[in-house]
């Protein structure tokens, strides 16, 4: 199972209405649409403070891209960092569109000048109904490294020449077959829905979709911030057919006051291709997720809410065959057998929680993996289970430790390891010795 990670693949929001769920067969859609390449700019001051000057200077229409010069004069004392559209910080938009384009990252020493170009792809603007760039909106972070010190600018307005707002609203269906049609030439598009999900702390999340491209699973959510300050959206939790996928934080994304965010989120990615082979689940009918709303400083505003989509009535179960190593306390474990790769061999455990709370399985504190009777080096990682869901508990076994003690993959014959089953609430529930005989 991979571990938590943060991530947006895709992000833009448009306005939608409420209507029924739809589904979509397959057939060809292609994005209509260009980008006007007469809007320019003037030279304008986005910072200036502590001897720190930075201006966007110019806007030029690539083939594929538009591209805005930034400029930073650094006459403060110390060497400075400026930042946007990165990993740990992006909050930039077109009009009324978040975009996570527009990275920069610069280090300027004192008394030096710099320059870089933050690009903007066409695609993703087409996509969602841009044809003229008007605004476009920066929020920079202004590092210092040696006074400690982070400046993060409230998002900054760079105007341009055009003024008419020429942006067509485009429905979730629209928006997700543009997407697809980027990417693929199979529109592959299996739910859409324009119902409202969610309306609090001035957050809305007014349309979804799920679709498919080779084996990627997406899920798509359109949300837009109807409040008076910028805020972090964060997606935690997330399973698919009981298939727990994320146990912890997924997302986090900013949204502008005013401003539409498309948060994309690669389901399959989630686990390792191994696990989903070992599920059996191909096609996906149920996602959960729970979606929380947080200042810029991490706390929340609204605590994660569980939603819920169904998305196809073609429901996959998990295939939980394999040998049986425990059952007890609502649990169930099942060895799925070896994943193999040049470094380690990684005994795959699939743990099924049938208790009406979350559980974690670890192997607690100190060597506990025997093969052949021999202690053996291994890496194991906390796994957290949802209840009544499915997780899979994963134990990395070095080959190097292997060789050291003379074993290999083709001579194991026997496995134990001692692992420790905890509640939400971190009280031990059961300490099963997991056993396996290989057969050969």
């Amino acid at each position: 199972m991979k571990k938590i990670i943060t991530a947006a693949l895709a992000a833009l929001l448009l306005i939608g209405c409420g209507s029924a769920p739809s589904s979509s067969g397959s057939g060809n859609h292609q994005t209509t649409g260009k980008i006007n390449h007469s809007g320019t700019i003037e030279e304008q001051v986005l910072y200036d403070t502590d001897g720190v000057l930075i201006t966007a200077s110019e806007l030029v229409y690539e083939e594929n891209r538009a591209k805005l010069l930034i400029n930073v004069e650094n006459n403060g004392p110390h060497e400075i960092k400026v930042l946007s559209g990165t990993l740990g910080y992006s909050c930039n938009a077109i009009n009324n569109l978040m975009v996570e384009d527009g990275w920069i990252n610069m280090t300027i020493p004192s008394g030096k000048k710099a320059s870089d170009s933050a690009y903007f792809s066409y695609d993703r603007l087409i996509a969602y109904g841009i044809s003229d760039i008007e605004t476009i909106y920066m929020s920079l972070q202004i590092k210092d490294e040696e006074a400690s010190t982070t400046i993060t600018t409230d998002p900054l307005p760079i105007k341009t020449s055009l003024s008419a707002n020429t942006d067509k609203s485009l429905t979730v269906d629209e928006v997700t077959r543009n997407i697809v049609s980027m990417l693929s030439s199979k529109n592959e598009i299996i739910y859409t829905d324009e119902t409202e999900l969610f309306n609090e702390a001035g957050i809305r999340i007014i349309g979804s979709s799920y679709f498919t491209l080779n084996d990627s699973k997406y899920l798509l959510l359109e949300v837009v911030n109807e409040g008076d300050s910028v805020v972090y959206v964060d997606t935690t939790d997330v399973s698919a057919n009981g298939l727990t996928l994320c146990s912890g934080r997924w997302s986090g994304d900013s949204i502008i006051p005013g401003k539409k965010r498309y948060l994309t989120l690669d389901l399959a990615s989630m686990v390792d291709k191994e696990i989903w082979d070992m599920t059996g689940i191909t096609e996906l009918s149920d996602i959960k997720l729970s979606f929380g709303v947080l200042t810029p400083d991490a706390k929340y505003i609204v605590s994660p809410q569980p939603l819920s989509f169904h998305v196809s009535e073609n429901k996959m179960e998990i295939d939980t065959t394999g040998e049986e190593v425990y059952q007890g306390n609502g649990i169930r474990i099942i060895s799925k057998g070896f994943v193999e790769d040049s470094l380690y061999i990684n005994w795959e455990l699939m743990v099924i929680n049938d208790n009406d709370y979350n559980i974690s399985v670890s192997d607690g504190w100190g060597d506990k993996l025997s093969i052949n009777d021999y202690m053996v080096d291994y890496t194991m990682w906390e796994e957290y289970i949802n209840a009544h869901e499915t997780s899979f508990a994963e134990i990395q076994i070095s080959k190097d430790g292997l060789e050291e003690i003379g074993i290999t993959r083709d001579q194991f014959q026997n496995l134990e390891i001692s692992l420790e089953v905890h509640d939400e609430n971190y009280r031990t529930i059961a300490n099963p010795t997991v056993s396996m005989t290989v057969n050969q």
